[in-house]
């Protein structure tokens, strides 16, 4: 199974003390393919510099996954920019990252995040949900 990866999957399963550590590990050891939007490695990094990280050590928490022989990159040609701001439907831009990471997840049918807005807006639209259960 193949699923599009939110930035929190990934960051749960990097910060070992967080209460969904367990849950994005198992997921992310389960999955066959991980699909990854640039938009998701550019949170991935921003989360790491917010919180004090230098450049190698992130590099280095990034490097796990985009050289992952399971790690799929999917790069935004503008598509999914243009789907986003559909999706925002009158939304804050606040929200915009997300509308790119569900724009990607309808192109491929299956997303992978905790964020209960995001899972919730998957769900209006016929989206395969990983991790619904929490």
């Amino acid at each position: 199974m193949h699923a599009v990866i939110d930035t929190n999957v990934l960051i749960y399963d990097v910060v070992e003390d967080s209460k969904f550590h367990e849950s994005a590990k198992e997921l992310l050891d389960n999955l066959k393919r991980w699909l990854i939007p640039t938009i998701t490695v550019y949170e991935f990094v921003w989360f790491f510099r917010d919180h004090n990280f230098n450049a190698d050590e992130t590099k280095d928490f990034l490097e796990q996954y985009i050289h992952s022989p399971k790690c799929k990159v999917i790069p935004d040609n503008g598509e999914f920019t243009s789907r986003a701001f559909e999706l925002l439907e009158g939304s804050s831009l606040s929200r915009f990252n997300d509308m790119v990471i569900l724009a990607v997840a309808e192109r491929y049918g299956a997303i992978a995040t905790f964020d209960r807005k995001l899972r919730s807006k998957a769900k209006k639209m016929n989206i395969l949900i990983l991790l619904e259960s929490l």
